[in-house]
């Protein structure tokens, strides 16, 4: 015959094996599943020359490696005109011109080589003033 204090400790056992064994799992997957944890960064979007830009400040603890924004899927250009990924150090601020959209709320995209860190609409980002 079992006692009430039996169960209580099987339980106590079973949850706190079952919260670490979660919790391990979560910080040795969390960049396969988790691609955007651990970049922190400001998006902000502005006009010039009846442009839309869109800017990025890097506020993490680490480098944006591979940086990449997309319009609609469509590679957007630098603000100084290059094209391709560029690295993002830690406070480093890059803007980059979209390219003429259709769409009047087009899809934002922030990649960091093939991972997409933050996907979001053009009207939902803050319009710097």
């Amino acid at each position: 015959m079992t006692n009430g204090f039996d169960v209580f400790l099987t339980g106590l056992i079973t949850g706190t094996v079952v919260a670490a064994g979660g919790g391990l799992a979560a910080y040795f997957l969390k960049d396969r599943f988790g691609p955007a944890r651990g970049y922190r960064f400001d998006m902000s979007r502005f006009l010039e020359r009846d442009r839309d830009h869109v800017k990025i400040y890097n506020t993490g603890s680490k480098p944006i490696e591979s940086c990449r924004i997309f319009c609609d899927y469509e590679e957007c250009k630098w603000s100084d005109h290059k094209t391709g990924p560029r690295t993002l150090t830690i406070s480093e601020t890059a803007s980059v011109m979209l390219p003429p959209h259709k769409n009047a709320n087009p899809v934002i995209s922030l990649k960091s080589g093939e991972k997409t860190v933050r996907e979001t609409k053009l009207m939902d980002i803050t319009l710097a003033s």
